[in-house]
């Protein structure tokens, strides 16, 4: 989960203003919300270790990999299917 989440924020968001790009590099669409939606997702479910299943969502504390300093992770809000 470290090493996807550093890969979509270096090779992806460049600067000077660090916005998203559709292909690694700084080639394609410039501001590529899709993208940036993806990085997100990295954040929840491999650095929050929650996984969504059919019929429930689990979160896996343990499985929840060290990022620079970060010492923890909060996920706030979370609902599944409308709860």
């Amino acid at each position: 989960a470290v090493r996807l989440f550093a890969k979509g924020f270096d090779e992806n968001a460049l600067p000077p203003y660090y916005q998203w790009y559709e292909v690694a590099g700084g080639s394609g669409c410039p501001n590529f919300l899709t993208g940036a939606g993806g990085f997100l997702q990295s954040v929840w479910a491999g650095l929050g270790g929650a996984r969504v299943h059919h019929d429930r969502l689990t979160i896996l504390p343990t499985a929840t990999p060290r990022l620079g300093n970060a010492t923890s992770v909060t996920l706030q809000g979370l609902q599944y299917r409308g709860v």
